[in-house]
């Protein structure tokens, strides 16, 4: 049985042939650092999808409950090594100063589209990411990187 690594969102399984093989022994543990998002859910195994091409945004309150920065990157697939990954490419939106554990984005996303998002305490430089530490009988994996998130299709 010929196999290949694949990446799903943040997390290395087996495919075999096309179909995708999760085996019953791996063990995925996922940390959060910075501000913890609550929607879209993060630390699982596949990019959750959100149900609006302008998504709100939820997290927990950090610290005092003060100002919060909230910003989205689109993604491109690259492919490394024969596994296939969504990179972050470039700031689509970012909005500063944001009151409360909740924001929606002003801008329209694309649809059937994936995106990376995250939130950080204002004034601080470093946004909220997220490490997946996945261990499996093929070996281990640590991914590190913001939050994603996938939009649904267009409405017709």
């Amino acid at each position: 049985m010929k196999t290949r690594k694949y990446l799903t969102g943040v997390v290395k399984c087996l495919v075999c042939a096309s179909a995708l093989v999760i085996f019953p022994a791996c063990v995925a543990v996922s940390t959060i650092s910075g501000v913890k998002p609550v929607y879209p859910h993060v630390g699982t195994f596949f990019m959750p999808k959100v149900d609006s091409l302008q998504p709100e945004f939820t997290w927990k309150p950090a610290g005092q409950g003060g100002k919060y920065d909230v910003a989205v990157w689109d993604s491109i697939p690259v492919t490394k090594d024969g596994i296939t990954v969504p990179e972050r490419r470039k700031l689509v939106y970012q909005k500063d100063g944001v009151s409360g554990c909740a924001h929606r984005i002003e801008i329209v996303l694309q649809p059937d589209s994936d995106y990376f998002w995250s939130i950080r305490e204002s004034g601080s430089t470093t946004w909220s990411s997220v490490t997946l530490h996945v261990a499996a009988p093929t070996g281990s994996a640590i991914d590190r990187d913001m939050f994603q998130f996938h939009t649904p299709k267009a409405v017709k």
